[in-house]
C-alpha cells in the first residue's frame, strides 16, 4: 500500500534537482570569461517506478513515478575538436617560432634596403676598378684596403649575430624543455587528485579543465598525443605520448632530458628521459651534428685516415742552388714545367684495340719518327716512382726500368702487352708495400687502383704514353722558361703570372690555367742559414691539388730534363734502395711562416705530402679535404673513381673526424652515429629546426662566397706586382688564405702585411719575362675587379652579388611562407576554436533560460509540496470519527 507521505519524498527529489541545476547554471555563468573551463551540465534521471512488478505486489493501475534524481554533472567536451585543436595549436607554434627566425635574419642582413652585404662588396669592387685607373696613388690604395676591412668586418659581424641568434635559440630551448616538464609534473600530480577524487564518488570537471590547459600548453610546445579520456580515465591511467614514448601514464612521468652534443658545439640535443641515447658512440673518433632533416636510425663510420688540410709545398731540394742574393742572376739556361692536380683512386686506360699496336698491346713497334722512349711518374700519398719504357732499334725491344727498384727491368719484344705491362707494374710496386697501388689487366685495358684511397696522379716526363692510354692529367701543364738573366725573384714572378695568361706555352697547346685549384703560387724564402730557396705552393689544399714538376718539354717546347727544377730545389736526388742516385722527385716540403724566417719542417727524407680524410659511412666510401664537414666526395664501387665532386655524404648530418681508428681504442668496432628525433612536431621543434637546419644553411650560403672571394682574389693577385719596393715582388696573398670552405664564414681577414703596406697590392701586370710593367700599371687590378662578373659559385652558375641576390630572395620566400602558414594556421585555430566553443563554452543567455527554467521548477514543485502538506493535514486535522 502506498504511503501517505509518499509525494513529499516525490518533491523533495524534485527540489534538490532544481536547485542543483541552478547552483550548476550559477557557477557556468561565474565561469563564462575564464579561459580553459569547460560548461557543465545537469544530467537527470528517474528514480525507481512504484511498484515494482511481482504477485505480492498491492494492486494499482500501474507503476507510479517516484521522481527524479541528479545521475551526474558532467563537462561538455567533444574530444575530436580537441585532438583537432591541439594538433592545430602544435602546427601553430612551430610556424610561430620559423616565422620568428626569418625575421630575425631579415633583420640581421637588412636586404634589399639596408646597407649591408651588397653595398660593402660593391664598394670594394668599386674601389678595384678606381685603382685601375691610377693605381700609383696612394690615397686609392688605403681607400681599397679600407673598404675592405669594412667588408670583412662586416662579414665577421655577421657570422657573429647569426651565431647569436643560434646561441639564443639554445637557450630558449633550454627553457621551453623546462616549461614542458614543469606541464608534465603538473599533469601527473593533477592525474593523482583526479583519481582520488573519483575513487571519493566526485566529479573533478575543474581539475579536468585545469589538465586539458596543460596538455594543450605541452601539445603546443612538443606535439605530444595525449590519450582519450573517455577510454583512458576508465583504468585510472590518463596517457600522454611524445612519437611513440610515454611521457605520462597517470601519476607517472618522465622528462625531456637536455644532453649537450660536442658536435653541435655543446648544443641542446633532445631526449625523453629513459629512452636516452649517444649520438656518437665513441666521440673521440668523431663526433656529429644532427639537423632535423636527417633520416631516423643507426649509421656505421669507420674513420680510416684524416685530413691534415695542408697546401701542397714544393721546394728546398737537396741539390739546390745555394743562392745569397735572391735579386742576382743565376745564369742558368733550361725550362720546367708545373702542373696541378690528380686523377681518382681508381682509373681504367682506354680500350686498346688499334692495330697497331694490336689489340690488347699499349706498344707496337715504333714507326719511323715517332717516340722510341716513353717515361711517366705516378704517384699516390707518400709514395712516387718513375717508369722508363725505351724502345731498341738494334734489338726491336722495349726494355722497362723503374727507379724504385732498378735492378728489376723487363725486356720484351716488338709490343708491350697489357698483361706484360701489368705484371711488371705489380712487381716492381706491390700493393703489399708502401705504394697501395694495384694494377688489373683486363681483355683490352687495364686499371690502377689506390687500396689505401689516395688519390692518384699520373704525369708524362717523356713521351706521351699516358695521354695515350687516355690516363693524362685533366689540368694544363704551364711552361716555365728561365735564362741566364733570371733571378730567384723573376723565376717565381714568371709562376705567378701563369695564372690566367694565354701567353705561356702550355700543353694542351693553346689551354690557359683558369682556376685557383689549377695552380700554384711562388714566393721566396730565406733559409736559417741566410740563403734563400723557391718555394711552390698550390692555390687550395687537399690532395687533389698536388703539384707535379716535370721537364719543359712536355708542353712541345724547353728543356727535357730535370736540371733547372733541381738547381731550384723543387726536385730532389731519389737514393733508390741499392744506393744509386738515378731519378728526380718532387721535393714537398711544410712550411712555417709564423716568424721572423722560414722554418722549413721535413721528415727525415726531407717530404712531406698532404693526405685527404677517408672515411666509410654506411657501407659507402668517400674522401674530404677536411675534417670537419656536411659535403664529401664520394667513390663508387665500380668503374672510375675520380671522387671530384662535393656532395652530401648524408642529408642532416655533419661529422667532425678528431682519430682514426688504428688510433681508437676498440679500433675494430665502427663508431655508431645515431639519429633519433624525439621531437617533430611544436614551437620546440621549430626552435630545433631554426637552430640546426635554417640558420646553419644560411652560414653554409655565407661559407662559399667567403671561402671563393678569398681563394679566387688571392689567385689573381698571386700573379700581380705591387709598387715602390714591391715592384718586382708577386705572389702576395691579399686575404689570408682559407684551407677549408665548410666553417670558412666569419674568417675573411685582409692580410696583415697588405694592411701594414698597401703598396704590396698587385696591380701591374708582369711583362712576361719577370718583371712588372711599372706602377702606373693597373692591368691585374681590372683582373680583380671582373671578379664581380665573374660565375664562380654554385656550380659556376652566378657570380657573388648574383649568389648573395638568391640569397636574399631564398630567405624572402622562406618567410614569406613561414608568414603564410602562420595566417593560414591562426585561421583554422580560431575555426576549430570557435566550433569547440559553441558546445564547451558558456553561453549567458542560454544560462539564463537555465536559471528561470531551474527556478521556475523549483516554485512549481515547492507549490507540490504544499498542496501534499495541505492534504496530509486536512486528513489529520480535518478528519475525525462519526459522532464524537
Amino acid at each position: 500500500m502506498m504511503s501517505t507521505y509518499f509525494g513529499i519524498e516525490t518533491g523533495r527529489r524534485a527540489l534538490d534537482y532544481y536547485r542543483l541545476g541552478l547552483e550548476v547554471a550559477g557557477h557556468n555563468v561565474d565561469m563564462a570569461n575564464t579561459a580553459g573551463y569547460s560548461r557543465q551540465v545537469v544530467v537527470s534521471a528517474a528514480t525507481d517506478a512504484f511498484t515494482t512488478p511481482g504477485l505480492s505486489r498491492p494492486w494499482q493501475p500501474g507503476q507510479l513515478g517516484t521522481g527524479v534524481y541528479v545521475s551526474e554533472i558532467v563537462r561538455v567536451r567533444n574530444e575530436f575538436l580537441d585532438n583537432q585543436y591541439r594538433n592545430a595549436l602544435t602546427t601553430k607554434g612551430y610556424w610561430d617560432r620559423i616565422a620568428d627566425v626569418i625575421k630575425q635574419v631579415e633583420a640581421i642582413v637588412d636586404e634589399p634596403n639596408g646597407t649591408g652585404f651588397t653595398t660593402k662588396l660593391d664598394s670594394v669592387w668599386s674601389a678595384l676598378e678606381e685603382l685601375h685607373k691610377r693605381p700609383e696613388v696612394d690615397a686609392v690604395r688605403v681607400d681599397l684596403v679600407q673598404k675592405s676591412i669594412t667588408f670583412t668586418d662586416y662579414l665577421k659581424t655577421l657570422q657573429q649575430e647569426l651565431q647569436t641568434v643560434r646561441t639564443n635559440l639554445n637557450n630558449e630551448i633550454k627553457i621551453k624543455v623546462q616549461e614542458a616538464n614543469t606541464y608534465i609534473d603538473e599533469i601527473g600530480a593533477l592525474n593523482h587528485t583526479i583519481e582520488q577524487v573519483r575513487l571519493a564518488g566526485g566529479n573533478p570537471s575543474d581539475l579536468l579543465d585545469r589538465r586539458d590547459q596543460l596538455v594543450d600548453a605541452l601539445c603546443a610546445l612538443t606535439g605530444a598525443v595525449a590519450g582519450t579520456p573517455g577510454v583512458d580515465d576508465a583504468d585510472g591511467d590518463f596517457k600522454i605520448t611524445l612519437n611513440g614514448r610515454t611521457l605520462v601514464q597517470g601519476s607517472l612521468t618522465r622528462h625531456i632530458d637536455l644532453v649537450a652534443n660536442s658536435g653541435n658545439g655543446g648544443m641542446w640535443d633532445l631526449q625523453v628521459h629513459d629512452n636516452g641515447y649517444a649520438i656518437s658512440s665513441d666521440d673521440s673518433v668523431a663526433d656529429a651534428l644532427i639537423e632535423t632533416s636527417a633520416a631516423e636510425g643507426t649509421y656505421e663510420l669507420f674513420v680510416e685516415r684524416l685530413a691534415d688540410e695542408m697546401y701542397w709545398t714544393a721546394g728546398y731540394g737537396n741539390d739546390r742552388l745555394q743562392i745569397e742574393d735572391a735579386a742576382r742572376a743565376l745564369g742558368i739556361i733550361g725550362s720546367f714545367a708545373l702542373e696541378v692536380g690528380s686523377h681518382g683512386v681508381r682509373l681504367s686506360s682506354h680500350a686498346f684495340t688499334s692495330d697497331p699496336p694490336g689489340k690488347g698491346n699499349v706498344l707496337g713497334a715504333p714507326a719511323p719518327g715517332m717516340e722510341q722512349e716513353y717515361q711517366f711518374r705516378m704517384a699516390a700519398g707518400d709514395f712516387e716512382a718513375t717508369v722508363t719504357m725505351k724502345w731498341d732499334e738494334t734489338t726491336s725491344q722495349w726494355t722497362l726500368s723503374n727507379n724504385v727498384d732498378p735492378t728489376n727491368t723487363l725486356t720484351l719484344g716488338p709490343t708491350v702487352g697489357i698483361n706484360d705491362f701489368v705484371g711488371y707494374m705489380n712487381s716492381v710496386f706491390p700493393s703489399t708495400t708502401d705504394t697501395g697501388l694495384a694494377f688489373t689487366a683486363g681483355e683490352d685495358l687495364f686499371t690502377v687502383e689506390s687500396l689505401d684511397r689516395h688519390l692518384i696522379s699520373f704525369t708524362d716526363l717523356k713521351g706521351n704514353f699516358l695521354s695515350g692510354c687516355g690516363l693524362e692529367n685533366p689540368n694544363p701543364t704551364v711552361l716555365i722558361d728561365v735564362n741566364s738573366e733570371d733571378s730567384l725573384l723573376t723565376i717565381a714572378n714568371k709562376i705567378n703570372s701563369a695564372y690566367q695568361n694565354e701567353n705561356y706555352t702550355t700543353n694542351p697547346p693553346g689551354s690557359m690555367i683558369t682556376s685557383p685549384d689549377q695552380w700554384v703560387h711562388a714566393s721566396v724564402e730565406q733559409d736559417v742559414d741566410g740563403t734563400y730557396f723557391l718555394v711552390v705552393t698550390s692555390n687550395v689544399a687537399g690532395e687533389a691539388a698536388r703539384i707535379n714538376v716535370l721537364p719543359g718539354d712536355v708542353c712541345g717546347s724547353g728543356s727535357s730534363d730535370m736540371y733547372v727544377a733541381r738547381m731550384l730545389g723543387l726536385v730532389e736526388n731519389y737514393d733508390a734502395p741499392a744506393g744509386n742516385v738515378i731519378e728526380d722527385r718532387t721535393s714537398y716540403i711544410q712550411v712555417d711562416r709564423s716568424g721572423q724566417t722560414i722554418n722549413v719542417i721535413t721528415e727525415e727524407t726531407g717530404d712531406v705530402f698532404v693526405d685527404d680524410a677517408y672515411f666509410k659511412f654506411n657501407g659507402k666510401e668517400y674522401l674530404s679535404a677536411s675534417n670537419a664537414f656536411k659535403d664529401a666526395r664520394y667513390i663508387p664501387p665500380q668503374g672510375n673513381a675520380l671522387a671530384n665532386k662535393l656532395a652530401e655524404f648524408f642529408t642532416g648530418i655533419r661529422l667532425n673526424l678528431k682519430e682514426t681508428h688504428s688510433e681508437a681504442e676498440n679500433r675494430n668496432d665502427p663508431v655508431l652515429i645515431t639519429v633519433r628525433h624525439h621531437i617533430k612536431a611544436g614551437e620546440i621543434y621549430g626552435l630545433l629546426q631554426a637552430r640546426d637546419d635554417i640558420l646553419l644553411s644560411q652560414m653554409d650560403f655565407f661559407d662559399e662566397i667567403t671561402y671563393q672571394l678569398a681563394t679566387q682574389f688571392n689567385a689573381v693577385h698571386y700573379a700581380g706586382h705591387g709598387i715602390g719596393e714591391w715592384q718586382e715582388t708577386t705572389g702576395m696573398a691579399y686575404f689570408d688564405p682559407i684551407a677549408s670552405m665548410y666553417g670558412s664564414f666569419g674568417k675573411l681577414n685582409v692580410a696583415q702585411s697588405i694592411q701594414d703596406d698597401p703598396d704590396r697590392i698587385a696591380a701591374a701586370m708582369g711583362d712576361g719575362n719577370g718583371h712588372s710593367l711599372g706602377c702606373g700599371d693597373g692591368c691585374n687590378a681590372l683582373k680583380l675587379a671582373q671578379l664581380k662578373q665573374a660565375k664562380l659559385l654554385q656550380n659556376g652558375t652566378a657570380n657573388f652579388n648574383a649568389t648573395y641576390e638568391t640569397y636574399i630572395a631564398k630567405l624572402g620566400a622562406t618567410g614569406q611562407r613561414a608568414n603564410m602558414m602562420l595566417e593560414q594556421q591562426d585561421e583554422i585555430l580560431d575555426q576549430i576554436d570557435f566550433y569547440r566553443q559553441s558546445e564547451s563554452g558558456v553561453n549567458l543567455d542560454e544560462e539564463m533560460l537555465n536559471i528561470q527554467k531551474f527556478s521556475q521548477g523549483f516554485s512549481t514543485t515547492s507549490r507540490y509540496i504544499v498542496a501534499v502538506f495541505d492534504t496530509i493535514d486536512k486528513i489529520i486535522s480535518g478528519m475525525g470519527r462519526v459522532g464524537l
